[in-house]
């Protein structure tokens, strides 16, 4: 087809047409000619023309398959910071759309991945894709590449089916950032085109570079102080950090505590815990932690036994505790005491005193207390009243086989009970019983007995008067007393009896006891009586 524009007709053709205006716009085809308009009117034709043509090639081409595009495009991220030890930060994101009227399916992506980022800042970058919803999520995850080494990273081995003419379709680049990745490294995605992704039609558009996410890790040194143990109701030491202007909080495990401002702990239940110290920059946390375990109190009886109050001086009987493995102590208070490792107190000085039976279990201590009250008690004062060796007969009564002496002091005394050992080859049927006497002068004769009679019983061997009430012993006096047997009629000649030393433990007091041992009894010899002869009278 020719077009052809002609400015003015031929003379022949003007006289055909004498009413036709002077300029005119012919058609030409085979030789013929046609007249359409005049010229205003074929420049508005002309115009239409063209558009239509135009229009008509572009039909064409697309039946043809030459304008359908999976077209890549920009979905630009804002430059941000991205902290240390968390996942699924948005790194970059592109957007790939389909202009085919089927659809068509990408199976790859690549990212030239720049900035100052090292290996060790990410555990993995993702591949994820949100359809036609610009919002990120991470229902979708294509791709993980574990381990990244730096530069170009590539995600393969997944398939996203964009629909027929799908406007928009959302991938997402993201990173696990480390714990431990470098304060400030950055990641800068470069610019994407048609050979960094993988479609089922011809690729087509580009992206642009992505904005620098930095990396934010506050400084954090580790946790010091403190205690790797804690005792339920009871406090660590500060805990502590180098780096300033952080957080202390608790994380309860099996067991629970509380902490501080300053970092003092304290036990709430046993079990595990954790201490966080927690310190924040640019709106990134770097938290340091310590582990803690909080034990328990052991449970522990109460303090039995035991007596008070106490002569200063003088022994208690043995404290007790019905909870094994503790450890006796005393506490002074206006008074003191000693204690042994068997509960056994001694008063030391007038007073109030504290009696302690600790446990300790994993560190922990469980201590129960009882009071003991140390009296300024009178003081006896023990001392030897000698018996020397003799010969005693059968039949004899109150014969002495041992005597001593208690001075009072401080305050009028008692005594309640006397302890002594026999010695000597005696036998039972040679004694009839045994006595205790006391006087303020040294006199047996006129001697007070005390208690009652100790009967005979078996040989030489350690015995006890009976329990007696004590006589008043007045302080300032001097008192003496003697234990004495009586002989039987029929006792064995040249059998011996004698008293060993008779000590401080062997008399029962309130008071004070001091002095002695006394020195051993002499031997008494039973001596028959000969029998004197008869006198004759002579005539």
């Amino acid at each position: 087809m020719n077009l052809n524009y002609l400015h003015k007709t031929t003379t022949a053709t003007k006289s055909a047409r004498a009413n036709a205006p002077a300029a005119s716009l012919l058609f030409v085809n085979a030789d013929k000619k046609f007249l359409i308009s005049n010229f205003p009117f074929s420049i508005t034709f002309l115009r239409f023309s063209i558009i239509f043509l135009v229009a008509l090639a572009n039909l064409l081409t697309a039946n043809k398959g030459y304008a359908s595009n999976t077209v890549l495009a920009s979905n630009t991220q804002a430059a941000a910071n991205r902290c240390a030890g968390t996942t699924n930060q948005v790194i970059h994101s592109v957007d790939i759309s389909s202009t085919s009227g089927s659809t068509r399916t990408v199976t790859t992506l690549q990212n030239a991945m720049g900035g100052t980022w090292i290996a060790g800042d990410v555990s993995n970058f993702k591949l994820y894709y949100t359809n036609t919803t610009n919002t990120f999520a991470t229902t979708t995850l294509l791709a993980t590449i574990t381990s990244p080494a730096t530069g170009t990273q590539s995600f393969t081995g997944f398939t996203v089916t964009l629909a027929a003419n799908q406007a928009h379709g959302y991938f997402w680049i993201t990173a696990d950032i480390t714990s431990g990745a470098v304060n400030n490294h950055t990641f800068i995605p470069g610019a994407m085109g048609t050979g960094d992704f993988t479609s089922s039609n011809t690729n087509s558009g580009s992206s642009i570079a992505g904005n620098t996410q930095t990396i934010i890790n506050p400084t954090n040194t580790a946790i010091g102080g403190g205690a790797a143990a804690v005792c339920v109701g009871l406090t660590t030491a500060a805990f502590t950090d180098a780096t300033g202007g952080g957080t202390w909080s608790i994380t309860n495990g099996t067991g629970s505590a509380t902490i501080t401002a300053g970092g003092v702990v304290t036990g709430s239940t046993a079990g595990t815990a954790t201490v966080n110290y927690a310190v924040t920059s640019s709106g990134c946390t770097n938290t340091q932690t310590a582990a803690l375990t909080v034990n328990a109190m052991p449970v522990v009886a109460a303090i039995g036994g035991g007596s008070t109050p106490v002569c200063n001086g003088s022994a208690t009987s043995a404290f007790t505790d019905a909870t094994g493995g503790g450890t006796w102590s005393t506490t002074s208070g206006t008074g003191s005491a000693t204690i042994t490792a068997g509960g056994v107190a001694t008063g030391t000085s007038a007073g109030t005193v504290t009696i302690n039976y600790a446990v300790t279990t994993s560190g922990c201590t469980t201590t129960q207390t009882a009071a003991l009250t140390v009296n300024t008690c009178s003081t006896i004062t023990l001392a030897s009243n000698t018996i020397s060796a003799a010969c005693i007969a059968p039949s004899q009564l109150k014969a002495p086989i041992q005597s001593f002496s208690l001075a009072a002091s401080v305050s009028n005394a008692n005594l309640t009970d006397v302890g002594f050992t026999t010695t000597g080859s005696y036998a039972q049927a040679d004694i009839t019983k045994y006595q205790l006497w006391y006087s303020a002068s040294n006199v047996l004769s006129g001697a007070t007995q005390l208690g009652v009679d100790l009967a005979s019983s078996g040989t030489a061997g350690a015995r006890s008067f009976a329990a007696f009430t004590s006589p008043t012993l007045t302080s300032g006096t001097t008192y003496y007393f003697w234990i004495t047997v009586d002989v039987s009629a029929s006792a064995t000649s040249t059998n011996t009896i004698a008293s060993n030393a008779v000590a401080t433990t062997d008399l029962t007091s309130t008071s004070t006891k001091a002095g002695g041992p006394t020195t051993a009894g002499g031997t008494q010899t039973i001596t028959a009586v000969p029998a004197q002869p008869s006198i004759m009278n002579s005539n």
